[in-house]
């Protein structure tokens, strides 16, 4: 069970968490994959992978000296984000599979 999981790293609540993956499919862009866990003797994180909260933003800042090696890249070129619709995008959508649906 333990080879099948992935590590990540949340932006929006700090904590270093695994996930299945079969539920990777699942996860936005602000969770980031991660190969190893952080060194806890980095001088900037201490091993949390943050150095900081941004407050206006609303995330925690990735550590500048452990995301070389510690994100695993390749994954989250695969992360696939869908782009937010407009209330009216969805409405025209809604209405347009309506239609098709009658006929």
């Amino acid at each position: 069970m333990a080879d099948n999981l992935k590590l990540f790293f949340s932006m929006v609540s700090g904590e270093l968490y695994f996930l299945g993956e079969d539920e990777i499919k699942n996860v936005d862009n602000a969770q980031i994959p991660m190969l190893k866990k952080p060194n806890s003797n980095c001088k900037q994180c201490y091993g949390r992978f943050h150095v900081g909260f941004e407050t206006k933003k609303k995330y925690y800042i990735p550590c500048p000296k452990c995301k070389n090696k510690c994100v695993d890249w390749d994954a989250l070129k695969d992360v696939v984000v869908e782009t937010p619709q407009t209330i009216n995008e969805v409405a025209e959508q809604d209405f347009t599979d309506a239609i098709e649906d009658i006929k």
